[in-house]
């Protein structure tokens, strides 16, 4: 569809990159910047409401619709992440007001910067263009080598910013040789238009191995399966992923953590499901012993770390894992597994962040563990909020992760891959030594006393708001409430946008 109906489609991209770039010249004109944080968040916010209501206004069970000349693409899998993109970045605005304001890093331009990282991401899961979706990752990655150095006055901050271009140009450089043999083969840069091609070529030649160059094909596939491990933290293409995090500042750590994480699967998932589905029996296995080194790795490593950001650094990467096994069968809805996966672990793993912010100090003390022994006395409710979101994490009934889990080893039993999920099963619960040892130390350890008249720092009220909402997604997406809009309903409307990714 093209016209003011494509402009209608693209609404939401447009209105994020739009508001990014409003916020960029309110800083510059902005006289103190100390005024700016509270302006630029209820700018922020207003644009994220406005592009909300963009992404489902013409929103229905069957929607989908090309604009600019089929190079961008509205249906309900761009709806669905769409719609997570905004709800990720209204909470990184949230918990990172007070945080810069700690850091003494208030500049506009931070704001901006998650505003284009976050239209890069909208970018990569509404095409169905490899092209596209390569400028896609390019604007969001760009943005996130700057937010990850953003501390400057921190070295760790600028050697993550350092490390995570280093790697990303890597991971990019990988990805884009990958689409420059599949389009050398196919000339094809369309995924539906590459899958018909491939479907031709296979029944003219009796069988998809069968198909000339067939070799190539299968490298431009396995080098871009590579370059999105790579954004994943998939092992062995996770190395950069601890120090990135540990280094980064917390706030862009929750981002980085959920939003590129999600960017990454959703394109991952599109060029999977759409373009090289022929040939999922040739990738298939590899998958699987990326799944499997990337949930034992992650979990395994995280056992040792006694720092609380390169902890969950380490479990990022095992959630990582826990995805991959949705994507090694891609059938019985792991697609659809794998979108609800994502859909809890934003509000789980910003709400954890959330309060590791708020525990941090100025100097980037206050990250380890040692640190967080006996706190339950001086913040008994932010401790209880954190004991939710590592429950969660480590897949806990009743709660997001423990329904995301629930749905991505079904989908592996579903097909047989019986071992797969036996495997991610005994991860789970691996995991859960390093989340309760968090609490262990909070609850068990003897208490900090607090002195007559001790003034003890209480988060705010934006911080507050945003712990809350992350609570409130974390819980509502385990409990499954049969009224309004519950659980039932986002797993229907992640079965939808998996079919509509479908050749």
């Amino acid at each position: 569809m093209q016209g003011l109906d494509g402009l209608g489609f693209a609404a939401p991209i447009l209105v994020v990159a739009i508001t990014g770039t409003l916020m960029l010249l309110m800083t510059s004109f902005s006289e103190s910047e100390q005024d700016e944080g509270p302006m630029l968040l209820v700018t922020g916010l207003t644009g994220l409401a406005i592009a909300f209501v963009f992404s489902i206004y013409k929103w229905d069970l069957d929607v989908s619709e090309t604009y600019f000349a089929g190079l961008g693409v509205y249906d309900n899998f761009s709806i669905f992440l769409n719609v997570l993109f905004i709800g990720c970045t209204a909470l990184t605005l949230l918990i990172s007001v007070d945080y810069l304001k700690k850091c003494e890093a208030e500049r506009g331009e931070f704001y901006s910067l998650v505003f284009f990282a976050a239209s890069g991401m909208m970018i990569m899961v509404s095409s169905t263009s490899m092209l596209i979706i390569f400028l896609g990752l390019e604007v969001m990655s760009i943005c996130f080598y700057v937010l990850a150095g953003f501390l400057r006055g921190r070295p760790r901050s600028t050697e993550a910013a350092m490390k995570y271009f280093l790697m990303g140009a890597f991971a990019t450089g990988i990805v884009f040789y990958g689409i420059v043999l599949l389009y050398g083969i196919s000339g094809e840069l369309d995924l539906v238009k590459f899958a018909s091609w491939v479907k031709r070529q296979s029944e003219n030649h009796g069988g998809v191995r069968n198909i000339p160059n067939h070799s190539i094909l299968l490298l431009g596939a396995a080098l871009v399966i590579i370059g999105f491990a790579f954004k994943v933290a998939a092992v062995p293409f996770h190395m950069w992923a601890p120090d990135v995090y540990e280094g980064a500042p917390t706030t862009v750590t929750a981002f980085m953590a959920t939003g590129v994480k999600a960017a990454a699967m959703g394109a991952f998932l599109r060029i999977l499901m759409t373009a090289l589905g022929p040939f999922h029996a040739d990738w298939a296995s590899t998958l699987w012993w990326l799944a499997v080194l990337t949930m034992s790795v992650g979990n395994l490593v995280a056992l040792t770390q006694t720092n609380v950001k390169r902890m969950m650094a380490y479990s990022s990467i095992a959630h990582a894992g826990y995805m991959l096994v949705g994507l090694c069968v891609l059938g019985s809805n792991a697609g659809a597994a794998i979108l609800y996966y994502l859909f809890g672990y934003t509000f789980m793993n910003i709400g954890a962040f959330a309060v590791i912010s708020f525990l941090e100090t100025k100097e980037g003390r206050g990250l380890s563990l040692d640190e967080y022994s006996g706190i339950s006395s001086k913040y008994p409710v932010l401790c209880v909020a954190m004991a939710v979101f590592m429950f969660s994490l480590g897949g806990i009934p009743p709660t997001a992760g423990f329904m995301g889990k629930f749905y991505i080893f079904r989908a592996a039993i579903s097909e047989g891959e019986y071992s797969l999920a036996i495997i991610g099963i005994l991860n789970s619960l691996l995991s859960l030594f390093y989340y309760l040892r968090v609490l262990v130390r909070m609850y068990m350890d003897k208490p900090i006393p607090i002195a007559a008249g001790e003034n003890i720092p209480r988060p705010s009220k934006i911080l507050t708001t945003a712990m809350a909402v992350s609570l409130a997604g974390t819980l509502w997406l385990g409990l499954g409430p049969k009224v309004g809009f519950g659980v039932d309903d986002i797993w229907n409307w992640a079965i939808q946008s998996q079919h509509s990714i479908l050749p």
